[in-house]
């Protein structure tokens, strides 16, 4: 009977230290998903900023009345931006030289 309580007793420490080294991987892979979502985090963050600083930009340049090609022109040149009905071509063989 005592040999029995025994082997019960490591079964049961066995498990429970089974299933504290799976908490503790568990943690570690959930922490660096984490830090991997707060790292793309701060980057959409930084790009909200400077979309914000473009932006401000824009409305100061129309409420000066700046020309109307000139933010068309801006707006391409900066944020790669095109009207929905346009087609862009890029020379992919270089100028020839």
């Amino acid at each position: 009977m005592a040999v029995k309580k025994v082997k019960k007793r490591r079964i049961a420490i066995i498990a429970i230290a089974a299933f504290t080294v799976y908490v503790l991987i568990s943690t570690i892979f959930i922490y660096n998903s984490i830090q991997t979502k707060q790292n793309k985090l701060d980057s959409l963050q930084t790009q909200i900023e400077e979309n914000k600083i473009l932006n401000q930009e824009f409305k100061e340049l129309i409420d000066e009345g700046v020309d109307e090609d000139y933010i068309v022109k801006m707006a391409r040149e900066k944020l790669g931006l095109v009207f929905p009905d346009e087609r862009v071509y890029v020379d992919i063989a270089g100028s020839g030289n």
